[in-house]
């Protein structure tokens, strides 16, 4: 009898193997906690954590913390090697820093392991830029989109152009298509700004890195600038970037509110959504809230077009990507990639997508019908049109890949702030935030 049992059961493991079936308790038992930023990809997720757990055996504690709290936590756990998050989300620029440091774990190894990744998981169903955007060789100043893979994404925000598609139509203005018209659009959008309560523009600016991250550097990348050149000398002094830093910066004063320096990316979007505003260069992500009756009142009235053009005619949209990535202490690895694999999964990020929480990473998911007929009357189409154009030719990560940038775009931020305050002019401000970027890389051991 208990040799028929055991060659039943070897009969079944064979079969299991040939039908290609999936071990999700290889780990149950087993406790990992996971570190979130608070976000809607967070509140999407969140609900769905119970079914981890009994799809997998495999319990989650979580912590969920804003932003600005968030990775002062994260550092001082990474730096001091506790390993008290198995997980926690993170982007290109900050898993630079901790990749450099070997604070978290390369994740090829589990993606290419059949035994610890699913074989429906479909890794190549994400799209290449944002996989490029996590995937660094560790060499300064170069190496993006190689080496080992750091974070697998779960959402990205590529930059696009809203504006107020009524107040354009009723004054017969048109969409600006090049740097040098959305400020001429600007000063249109003046003259009737009284009679419609609104200001022309609305720009992040804030002393904050995500002020550099979107607009600004997607314009500053069109117009064919660069943060630093192949010898790791800052460059965001050269004459490209020193022009479009002048219109930037001048539009901004002339045509935003006047507390453009208090301005987050949170702000942008709802002071958008309050109506008040005729158009801003950011994150398409923010339409979801532009175009919902309850938290909008400019839904049905936005439409969306690609960010402007350079002097080449050429659109270079930097993005953002929220990732997650696994500590490298983490006592429980296995554990904590099925947790990072069954959220970055086609279901799930489905579901997390269906919430709200856009753009998705996976093409899948991004043509699904369900997330289609959600999107496709944003803007009168124009929403899903210009994001598909975004996600397929002209979305990714520009900056260059090096440790510092928290402290560099710190500094780069400063020097905006003193253009707006009329302490110097684009290119003295400019000059100065390269000299100290450049001592920043020297101590760090980047410039020699």
């Amino acid at each position: 009898m208990r040799k028929l049992l055991l060659a039943s059961m070897i009969i079944l493991v064979i079969v299991a193997v040939a039908f290609g079936a999936f071990d999700w308790k290889r780990f149950q038992g087993q406790t990992i906690t996971v570190l979130f930023v608070k976000h809607p990809f967070t509140e999407a997720i969140l609900p769905y954590i119970s079914e981890f757990t009994k799809k997998t055996g495999i319990s989650v504690s979580f912590l969920v913390l804003p932003e600005t709290e968030y990775w002062d936590k994260l550092n001082i756990d990474l730096s001091s090697g506790q390993g008290s998050y198995d997980v926690f989300m993170t982007g290109p620029s900050i898993a630079w820093q901790h990749a450099y440091a070997g604070w978290i774990e390369p994740l090829d190894s589990y993606v290419n392991d059949p035994e610890l990744t699913s074989p429906d998981y479909d890794f190549e169903d994400f799209y290449p830029a944002f996989i490029a955007a996590n995937r660094w060789n560790l060499k300064m100043g170069g190496g993006l989109g190689e080496g080992k893979l750091w974070a697998i994404p779960v959402m990205v925000e590529t930059t696009i152009l809203a504006y107020r598609k009524d107040i354009f139509d009723k004054y017969g203005i048109k969409v600006p298509e090049t740097y040098e018209e959305w400020a001429k659009v600007a000063a249109e959008l003046m003259k009737v700004a009284d009679k419609e309560g609104i200001y022309p523009v609305i720009q992040r600016g804030a002393r904050d890195i995500t002020s550099i991250q979107a607009g600004y550097y997607t314009a500053f990348s069109t117009y064919g600038a660069k943060d630093f050149d192949e010898n790791m000398n800052c460059t965001i002094n050269s004459p490209e970037g020193v022009k479009i830093t002048e219109i930037w910066v001048n539009t901004i004063k002339k045509y935003g509110p006047p507390d453009w320096t208090n301005v987050t990316w949170f702000d942008l979007m709802e002071r958008f959504a309050s109506g008040k505003y005729g158009m801003v260069i950011d994150c398409d992500f923010f339409a979801g809230v532009y175009e919902n009756p309850k938290k909008s009142k400019v839904a049905g009235k936005v439409a969306y077009a690609l960010p402007p053009k350079g002097p080449d005619g050429a659109i270079r949209s930097n993005i953002w990507t929220w990732s997650l990535s696994m500590n490298s202490r983490s006592k429980h690895k296995g554990a904590a990639w099925y947790f990072i694999q069954w959220v970055t999964s086609k279901e799930i990020l489905l579901k997390s997508a269906l919430y709200g929480n856009l753009d998705p990473v996976r093409k899948s998911v991004w043509e699904h019908p369900d997330v289609v007929k959600m999107t496709e009357a944003w803007g009168g189409g124009t929403w899903r049109k210009v994001v598909t154009q975004m996600l397929e030719k002209y979305a990714a990560w520009r900056p260059t890949p090096q440790t510092e940038l928290i402290a560099m775009w710190t500094r780069w931020i400063e020097a905006l702030h003193e253009i707006y305050a009329g302490k110097a002019t684009a290119k003295e401000a400019l000059d100065r935030a390269a000299r100290d970027i450049d001592k920043i890389m020297e101590r760090a051991g980047i410039k020699k």
